[in-house]
């Protein structure tokens, strides 16, 4: 089994420069804070 997450926080997001926190595979955030988990299990035969 296997987690794996990650949290990023834009500090100039809220200024209007639309920035916004990114992750690549999820996209961009329309605030300046985003979390992504991902929960598995691998298994080999």
């Amino acid at each position: 089994m296997y987690l794996q997450g990650e949290y990023q926080h834009v500090s100039s997001g809220l200024d209007g420069s639309g920035l916004g926190a990114t992750t690549n595979g999820v996209g961009v955030s329309s605030t300046p804070n985003q979390v992504w988990v991902t929960v598995g299990m691998r298994h080999r035969f």
